[in-house]
């Protein structure tokens, strides 16, 4: 797994591309630490073919603390496989989960500091 970061005056952009498995929860930890102090947080998961159950509690874990840090997290871009299972293990309830990075930083611009 591979997290690169685009970081701006709008917030935490983290691509992931790989295999979202358990070898990606100590990944996750950079993520924490380097959106301390962002009000928003977006994952994009186009480059995301396999999750596995640990990789999906770890990301669930990260966007908790995400949020425990005052900062609003969202999904974009997750290939229709990966996110049948984000929605199956109830992601939705930690974070929405969106098709375009337009349409997740729309929803932010309202939501983050709502």
């Amino acid at each position: 797994m591979l997290i690169s970061y685009d970081e701006n005056e709008q917030g935490l952009v983290c691509r992931l591309v790989g295999d979202l498995e358990d070898v990606a929860a100590s990944q996750f930890r950079e993520v924490v630490v380097r959106s301390n102090g962002k009000e928003r947080v977006i994952f994009e998961l186009s480059g995301v073919r396999f999750v596995s159950s640990a990789g999906l509690g770890a990301l669930i874990r990260a966007m908790r603390r995400i949020r425990e840090t005052g900062a609003a997290a969202v999904v974009y871009a997750a290939e229709p496989r990966v996110k049948r299972w984000l929605q199956i293990v109830g992601l939705p309830r930690e974070a929405s989960l969106f098709d375009s990075l337009s349409t997740a930083r729309a929803y932010l611009e309202l939501n983050a500091c709502a």
